[in-house]
């Protein structure tokens, strides 16, 4: 399932912008996703408990996105990305 679907259009991977970046699918994105949070949590020393304080979740749900386990939406990709000082796009793409 897309992502974006959900949140901004009805239409199939083909019309969905961030299922055409880069050329990957989106089953690539989302697989993409844990691993561009941990590397930018780790690049600015940002812990699951801090980052959970600063996006008002719990530090085992962090942990859940930071280990691929669930997919954050991407209401809550935004949210994480202005925790950290990043765009969304930083965290979808490399």
């Amino acid at each position: 399932m897309c992502l974006v679907r959900v949140y901004y259009h009805a239409g199939t991977r083909e019309n969905c912008i961030l299922c055409r970046m880069k050329g990957r699918d989106m089953e690539q994105v989302q697989n993409q996703v844990h691993l561009r949070l941990l590397q930018v949590m780790t690049q600015k020393e940002i812990s699951s408990v801090e980052m959970a304080a600063r996006i008002g979740i719990s530090p085992r749900a962090v942990r859940q996105f930071v280990n691929g386990e669930k997919i954050p939406s991407l209401s809550r990709l935004y949210t994480m990305a202005h925790a950290l000082g990043v765009s969304v796009k930083d965290l979808l793409v490399d």
